[in-house]
């Protein structure tokens, strides 16, 4: 079986994490007789897990559950991560610039360079494409893209200079300010609109309710100190239809021929 947190862990904060992990593979064992992995899976082909035949657990982008893994996974659930200005299950993106830059809105940085962590990314494209949509003049908004592989790489893009706005999920962009001290440079302009926050998945034959259980249990046996500490206040119920959302807009963006940031 494979067992995967990979979207928020942190190194800074992997030992809550394999607590976490440890609490609810105990949790599961009791509840289903099974051995669950004993040790979180890292690194790796997350497309190639998230499909994998034995996995037990793993959490995914909404981007690529509506575009590739609706019908294929099962949907477990989705985490409270605590956001003051989102509903519980809720997350949103923040767009970010550098505290030099002028900008008092989207509209003031068309032409301005775009980083992003992936394509395939809701918070770090999806999001912010959808928003420049009807700002466009002409088939660009953005005058350059910069693809950097990770949210914090697109963080370090907007510090150095080397890019002028970034789009960073908001849980990220939370934990990037404990621990990445460049964000002191930078500023939030805005906020995108929220959407069900990252949906947590498994294999077609796997007990999803068993694992929602351990999940649940497991956050409430871990302690406030390690939830505020992982943004992990305690699960949320997600039926399929609370990602429809993230399908329509990207349909809308594809329709209109706005494939990509720029």
């Amino acid at each position: 079986m494979i067992a995967t947190l990979p979207m928020y862990d942190w190194p800074q904060h992997q030992p809550q994490t394999d607590r976490l992990w440890q609490l609810i593979a105990e949790a599961f064992g009791t509840k289903t007789g099974t051995q669950p992995p004993a040790q979180l899976a890292r690194g790796g082909d997350l497309m190639a897990q998230w499909l994998a035949p034995d996995l037990l657990i793993s959490q995914t982008c909404g981007l690529p559950y509506v575009r590739h893994l609706r019908g294929r996974v099962v949907l477990v659930g989705g985490v409270d991560h605590g956001l003051h200005d989102t509903p519980a299950g809720y997350y949103c993106s923040r767009v970010i610039v550098h505290q030099d830059c002028t900008a008092a809105s989207l509209a003031d940085l068309a032409g301005a360079r775009v980083a992003f962590n992936s394509t395939a990314s809701q918070s770090g494209a999806a999001a912010l494409r959808y928003m420049i949509a009807p700002l466009r003049k002409t088939s660009r908004f953005f005058g350059a893209e910069l693809v950097t592989g990770a949210h914090a790489a697109s963080i370090d893009a907007v510090a150095e200079g080397r890019a002028d706005v970034a789009a960073i999920d908001a849980v990220t962009w939370a934990m990037a300010q404990r621990y990445l001290p460049q964000t002191a440079n930078l500023r939030v302009l805005l906020s995108t609109p929220p959407t069900a926050g990252l949906p947590l998945i498994t294999a077609l034959n796997s007990p999803a309710g068993a694992l929602f259980w351990a999940l649940d249990q497991a956050l409430q046996m871990i302690g406030p100190e390690a939830r505020n500490q992982l943004m992990m206040q305690g699960m949320v119920a997600r039926s399929d239809s609370d990602y429809d959302l993230i399908a329509m807009r990207d349909a809308q963006c594809q329709a209109s021929g706005l494939s990509d940031l720029i």
